[in-house]
């Protein structure tokens, strides 16, 4: 099924649900061609990175709109943290709204930053550090 398709079954009726995979939500949140054109290079490439390795996470899981609307916030976080999400979201409509919500992101993007510096993104040890860290970003941010 199309993924517009499931989004709007889903959108239609909250207790639906349909089949979407991490990779597959991922590549309707994140535009890469953004990501280059309005980040750093070093901005980019971790962008990139984190990229790489969301979109292999193909299996598919059955999510109604709640579960479709968290693994999004979830995505859009994790990026988020990396760099300002509106420099490669797609969508220049947001990016006054998102700018006004900058403040005090750039220590969480800093310690991100030197994660991938100093650790090797496939290891536990990056994920778990990256996760404590993603943890609180969104606590702050997202919840």
């Amino acid at each position: 099924m199309f993924f517009a398709l499931k989004v709007n079954k889903i959108n239609k009726n909250p207790y639906k649900k349909a089949k979407f995979s991490v990779s597959e939500i991922l590549y309707h949140l994140i535009n890469l061609i953004d990501a280059k054109n309005n980040l750093s290079e070093e901005d980019y490439c971790n962008v990139r990175i984190l990229f790489d390795v969301y979109s292999q996470l193909k299996d598919k899981n059955l999510l109604d709109l709640d579960g479709y609307l968290d693994t999004s916030t979830r995505l859009i976080a994790s990026f988020d943290m990396l760099a300002p999400c509106y420099c490669f979201s797609g969508n220049q409509k947001s990016k006054f709204l998102f700018k006004t919500l900058e403040e005090g992101k750039q220590d969480y993007r800093e310690k991100a930053k030197e994660l991938f510096k100093t650790i090797d993104v496939n290891s536990l040890e990056w994920w778990e550090q990256f996760n404590e860290i993603f943890q609180d970003f969104k606590a702050r941010y997202y919840d």
